[in-house]
């Protein structure tokens, strides 16, 4: 997925898969912390995606996670949790967005302290430019 703008969202909202992608709390496995589809492993810097097309991929020093709302006239307010791979690479110009999952606004601030504790894990890895010193 490229950056994830309000086109792209609304989109998601008006044909799905919204249900499934609701969020209602961190879930730890064996080898990673989840929020929503997208998770973190405790021992590498990677991540994963368990959505329908499941993959994964090294973090970046760009990766985090992010909150952004999308409010339209006439329809219900949703907070998504998107997860930035990257701003950039050698290979796209672009930010590289995933969307995690969503809640609703009265449930913002759990969100915000779900993504604070993701971006602290993240960070722990200390993540360099994997490109530096590749032509």
């Amino acid at each position: 997925m490229a950056e994830a703008t309000d086109a792209t969202l609304t989109s998601l909202v008006e044909n799905g898969p919204i249900k499934s992608l609701r969020i209602e709390a961190v879930r730890e496995t064996a080898d990673s912390r989840y929020l929503g589809v997208v998770g973190i492993s405790y021992r590498h810097p990677i991540f994963h995606v368990i959505d329908h097309s499941p993959f994964s991929g090294e973090l970046s020093p760009d990766s985090r996670y992010v909150l952004r709302k999308l409010s339209r006239p006439g329809h219900e307010t949703k907070v998504f949790v998107l997860f930035r791979q990257f701003d950039s690479s050698k290979y796209s110009a672009f930010p590289e967005d995933i969307v995690a999952g969503w809640v609703p606004p009265e449930e913002e601030a759990q969100a915000l302290s779900w993504v604070q504790r993701m971006n602290r894990q993240i960070e722990a890895f200390g993540v360099t430019n994997h490109d530096e010193g590749v032509d």
